[in-house]
């Protein structure tokens, strides 16, 4: 699991420049938090078409979690989608 959590990293981020500075995790006044990119993590997003990111974080004494799901505009329209045959 780790290692494809680092292949995803890498492939779309690392190695086009993501610095540990282009991403931010702020609370909103509720404490939800929220994710700010700058730099090349925004311009990567913008590439790959995710036009949100939601995250979860939680902790307790002795561990740590957090989960990010990506989100995005979807690239085929009704009248463009794939036959099965294309796919």
């Amino acid at each position: 699991l780790g290692i494809s959590y680092f292949a995803v990293v890498f492939i779309t981020g690392w190695a086009k420049g993501i610095g540990w500075r282009d991403i931010e995790i702020h609370n909103q006044p509720g404490g939800k938090p929220i994710i700010r990119l700058g730099g090349v993590a925004r311009d990567v997003c913008a590439e790959l078409l995710i036009s949100d990111i939601h995250i979860s974080i939680s902790h307790c004494r002795s561990h740590a979690t957090a989960y990010a799901l990506a989100t995005g505009n979807d690239i085929l329209s009704d009248d463009t989608e794939e036959s099965p045959d294309q796919m």
